[in-house]
């Protein structure tokens, strides 16, 4: 890779230190990004957990599915343990909460590093 040099003030060079430290990259790596952000950024950490919620959300609708199944194929004469029935949706209520409340946190932290990045970009066609 070719190098290209910059000229910024001490206050600015700082900037990007501590922003870098934050992100956990290198300067060159954190100024490549917001030049040239990725459509999927994220770190390995991120996709990771965004896969296990793809699981147990999976795991929930199978759940939920079966549920449905059972209800329509149940006879209708047939006392139903509506008890089991409503554990059953509170225990699913919760994880779906988790779930949701897991997403709200993954997409703040996106949205913090997305606004970081327009702030660096906006700066950059300001001074050109």
């Amino acid at each position: 890779m070719d190098r290209i040099s910059l000229r910024l003030s001490e206050e600015e060079k700082e900037l990007l230190r501590r922003q870098a430290e934050e992100a956990g990259v290198s300067v060159s790596e954190l100024i490549r990004d917001r030049l040239f952000p990725r459509q999927l950024s994220g770190t390995p950490a991120t996709f990771g957990q965004v896969s296990g919620l793809a699981e147990k959300v999976a795991m929930l609708s199978a759940a939920v599915e079966k549920l449905s199944e059972k209800a329509v194929n149940d006879d209708p004469g047939e006392p139903v343990s509506e008890s089991k029935v409503e554990i059953r949706l509170e225990e699913i209520g919760v994880v779906l909460r988790g779930l949701s409340e897991h997403v709200a946190g993954l997409r703040e932290t996106l949205s913090k590093r997305e606004s970081s990045s327009a702030g660096w970009t906006s700066w950059l066609s300001r001074n050109r």
